[in-house]
């Protein structure tokens, strides 16, 4: 169209013979055609087309500096000269990376990440990985020519760094800060102990001890509540390099939140006495969870079970017979039937409370049991009978079953035992961290389930096909004396299955323990009876410290929950409650919660080196001491990487933008005008 138009335009112009007679042929050709390109192009230009053009950039690959800032690196007798002079060096450093023309990043990390110019050596946790992998996705897209890490090469948080310098695609150059030197020292390297425990039983706990150069000391571990000694026992350190592990039990706490503390004696030659120490809080709770055992007939089974619950002194169990119950199952924490549903002795309002009810059920499966009822009661598993007939069936433990811990023992005891007899039945599959025990016929596993646990719309259920558990415990007592292993299985089974009943309508995220330096950030959702979102309540979290002091603040409302932040809480045991300021008799929510100091970075002081050496092989750059700091700059600028370097890439360009084009329209239209007036007509 541009073209017909710039074609009729010259011919239009140039069209009277008279006018040009004189005029000599070429010329006019020459003229027209000045006319037609000029208006043709200018016709081009309009209609704004683009031109996939090459372009040339330059650019400079960027430093990313990642400075560790844990307390760590001041554990060490050079302390004073991190504290008064390293952010001068630092500073130092980088204009020499401003003279060098070397572009940077400098962030501070340790258990997160700061874009940040001062450093300071406060933070309570380290993990190296974690800022690995930030700095590699922040600068996703962008020019990166090598990562400096200035650190000790201590963490305590995180996977091992190692691996993951194993597949960065950037060179990672290392910088050792902290001492390497080896001290006398003699620490709590791990504590096991449960955060809840019952005011009814002993409180285990498992303690590892390591020393270094402390050969012939002896030293004692203390455990306290209050300055009061709840236990305390000695030992003798054998080695220069030692390692010993302390299992025991205090006796039952009272009910609360208890601050324990666990002492190892100091030495004088201790270079770090920090990590001597392990300070942890319990939450005892006096609540026992309640049990129905409701069976359709008599069986040896009901007294295994109940004797094994008794035992644990964790549970009320309550036993009756089918036929007598006319109680509610909503009062009970977990509710155990042997062959029951069982056909035309069914109870009516047992079916009716099982099909609405959130209660946790364990159910035994019998040859007795309505199976058709049972698949009803349970349509997520889809249980039915293969044929009508019964087998005995042994237990093979699954080793990928993850929703509590089995012992080793405890798995060689249920590989052992007697079979159960049960109905054919035919089983969906289940997943197999739900699966505790396949079914074995006559030494031969399959792979259907004998005991798994399912969980659908906030009920837990589980199942056991088969009755006959009575021989489980025989067979415990005549192999090893005692009924421990059965006991044990039935308590773990019963205590995963049990649930606190919590109001519905309200549901706080809280946790029962914070470290000091950590985010305290609570939430809470509050719903309507229509269990619908509700953000128009005013809440109020009120809570008091271990000395008596209250203190109450509204929550904040966000787009979906009500929020309050305590990260300035001091270390102490809190109390809280959360209510309505409509109302503030009625608790929404109450209980408690500690926070203690961090103790992470007390645990190991010594610089590693090493590993920051392999850190920089395995990703092909240079491991520097710190009195090498500087060399890397010296490194940096002979690494083509950090020279001006250029790409060439393809951009689409409007035509508009070449000036020759504009120059080259300029010039016809000149030229033609001249030729014009000088052959007597413009």
């Amino acid at each position: 169209m541009v073209l017909v138009a710039a074609l009729s335009l010259s011919i239009w112009l140039y069209r009277q013979k008279k006018t040009w007679e004189e005029t000599p042929k070429l010329i006019r050709i020459l003229m027209f055609s000045l006319r037609f390109f000029s208006l043709f192009l200018l016709g081009v230009l309009l209609i704004k087309p683009l031109l996939n053009v090459p372009n040339t950039h330059f650019y400079k690959s960027q430093l990313l500096i990642l400075q560790d800032q844990s307390k760590s690196i001041l554990n060490n007798k050079d302390s004073m000269a991190y504290t008064q002079s390293y952010n001068q060096k630092l500073n130092t450093f980088t204009k020499a990376l401003n003279q060098a023309d070397i572009p940077y990043k400098l962030y501070g990390f340790a258990d997160s990440i700061s874009i940040n110019n001062e450093i300071v050596f406060d933070k309570t946790a380290s993990n190296i990985s974690q800022a690995l992998k930030y700095v590699n996705e922040i600068n996703t897209g962008e020019h990166i020519g090598g990562i400096l890490l200035l650190t000790d090469g201590i963490y305590n948080q995180g996977e091992d760094p190692y691996y993951l310098s194993k597949t960065s695609p950037i060179p990672i150059y290392t910088v050792g800060l902290g001492d390497t030197n080896t001290y006398s020292d003699l620490k709590i390297d791990r504590l096991t102990i449960n955060k809840v425990a019952y005011n009814n039983r002993n409180l285990p706990f498992k303690v590892d001890i390591k020393s270094v150069e402390l050969k012939g000391k002896q030293h004692r571990l203390r455990v306290s509540e209050n300055n009061q000694t709840l236990f305390e026992s000695s030992f003798t350190i054998d080695k220069n390099r030692y390692f010993k592990s302390i299992e025991n039990r205090l006796a039952a706490l009272t009910t609360g939140m208890h601050i324990l503390n666990f002492e190892l004696s100091v030495d004088a030659s201790e270079n770090n006495t920090q990590n001597n120490t392990f300070t942890v809080a319990i939450n005892v709770i006096d609540r026992k969870q309640k049990v129905l055992i409701l069976n359709a007939a008599p069986h040896p089974d009901i007294a295994a079970l109940k004797t094994a619950l008794k035992s644990s002194q964790s549970f009320e169990v309550e036993q009756i017979n089918l036929s007598d119950f006319k109680g509610n199952i909503e009062e009970y924490n977990l509710v155990i039937l042997h062959q029951i549903p069982f056909g035309k002795s069914d109870n009516n309002l047992l079916n009716q409370q099982l099909e609405s009810t959130e209660t946790a059920v364990l159910y035994f499966v019998s040859p007795q049991n309505d199976i058709r009822k049972l698949d009803e009661l349970n349509p997520t598993i889809k249980i039915s009978k293969a044929i009508k007939k019964n087998e005995w069936y042994q237990a093979s433990a699954n080793n990928n079953f993850k929703l509590f811990k089995l012992s080793d023992e405890l798995k060689t005891y249920i590989d052992e035992l007697p079979p159960l007899i049960a109905p054919m039945l035919k089983i969906q599959k289940m997943p197999l961290d739900k699966l505790l025990a396949y079914q074995k016929v006559r030494n031969i596993a399959t792979d259907q389930a004998l005991i798994f646990f399912n969980e659908i719309d906030n009920q837990k259920t589980a199942f056991v096909i088969g009755e006959g558990i009575w021989r489980w415990k025989i067979y415990d007592f005549q192999q090893n004396g005692d009924f421990n292993n059965f006991s044990l299985l039935i308590e773990k089974i019963v205590q995963y299955l049990c649930v606190e009943k919590s109001n519905k309508n309200f549901i706080v995220d809280i946790k029962q323990q914070y470290a000091e330096t950590e985010k305290k950030c609570i939430k809470a959702q509050y719903y309507n009876k229509s269990m619908e979102a509700d953000l128009s309540q005013t809440l109020v979290f009120e809570y008091s410290n271990s000395q008596g002091q209250n203190f109450a603040k509204p929550m904040s409302v966000s787009d979906k929950d009500y929020q309050i932040d305590l990260s300035y809480l001091p270390s102490d045991i809190y109390t809280y409650s959360i209510y309505n300021d409509t109302d503030s008799t009625i608790k929404l929510a109450e209980g408690s919660f500690s926070v203690l100091p961090s103790q992470l970075e007390l645990l190991d002081t010594k610089a590693k080196h090493q590993l920051l050496s392999k850190l920089s092989q395995n990703s092909q750059a240079k491991f520097y001491t710190e009195d090498q700091w500087f060399n890397v700059l010296d490194d940096l600028k002979k690494h083509p990487k950090f020279k001006t370097q250029s790409y060439t890439g393809f951009e689409l360009t409007e035509w508009i933008n070449f000036k020759w084009i504009l120059l080259l329209i300029s010039l016809m239209i000149g030229l033609e005008w001249f030729l014009r007036k000088y052959f007597g007509s413009i």
